[in-house]
């Protein structure tokens, strides 16, 4: 029987608790992802923050802090096969232990490979993204290939500890918000999004000057900035319009 959760995180780790703990699956699923079929039965994983709670107590205790790390950055990757990686991670690690330096092994490869992948992608963002003043709330537009912002609303909460701001991905009506005093994820509707006025010109003009002055003619490498700034990424980037 394949067990179909929400696509969240606490779905995810309520789905394995369940398989773990009381019957195996056959497979683990996103249930907005899911082809139903005649061989496999399925049964909707109600999300369970207790069952989820414990599910990560058990793999920091029996494989290590650093593999639910791995797990949770899969999770937030774009790979279709997460999920049944990340099974094959935990059955792994619940034998032999702490597996995340088993970089080698059939069943730790893809994990790590992916863990990487999301890693680079949320330090380069760390570095690229930009505001824009909205009536007085920060604005930045992203378009991340994985699930990246909440992995980046730390930094700039702490770096903007005094600033409301809002980091919108495009791909996903995903935001990270911060009202000076705390910060959420939420789900941004299209109407809302529509609302948002252009950036001001002096700010473009800014980032503009800025770009041009560290990126000085006889130091210019289009080749290296592109292997730092995909192209996919540049449409966002005030420095690039």
């Amino acid at each position: 029987m394949d067990y179909l959760y929400d696509s969240t995180y606490t779905g995810l780790m309520t789905s394995l608790y369940i398989h773990y703990k009381y019957k195996k699956s056959t497979g683990i699923l996103s249930k907005k992802l899911y082809q139903k079929s005649l061989m496999v039965d399925y049964k909707i994983v109600k999300s369970n923050v207790e069952f989820s709670s414990k599910m990560e107590n058990i793999i920091e205790k029996r494989i290590s802090k650093k593999a639910l790390k791995f797990i949770y950055y899969t999770f937030l990757s774009t790979e279709p096969k997460k999920e049944k990686y990340i099974i094959k991670f935990i059955d792994l690690g619940f034998k032999k232990g702490n597996i995340t330096q088993l970089y080698s092994h059939e069943d730790t490869f893809p994990i790590q490979k992916i863990f990487d992948k999301v890693s680079k992608e949320k330090h380069r963002f760390l570095g690229i993204l930009r505001f824009k003043d909205l009536n007085g709330i920060l604005f930045s537009e992203i378009s991340p290939d994985n699930d990246v912002v909440e992995l980046i609303m730390p930094h700039f909460v702490d770096r903007f500890k005094s600033e409301n701001f809002i980091i919108f991905d495009d791909k996903r009506l995903k935001a990270g918000i911060h009202n000076q005093k705390q910060w959420y994820i939420t789900n941004i509707d299209e109407k809302l999004y529509s609302k948002f006025s252009d950036v001001e010109e002096v700010y473009e003009e800014m980032w503009k000057e800025y770009f041009q002055a560290i990126a000085i003619a006889d130091r210019k490498n289009t080749k290296v900035q592109f292997q730092f700034l995909p192209l996919r990424y540049r449409k966002n980037i005030t420095e690039f319009k």
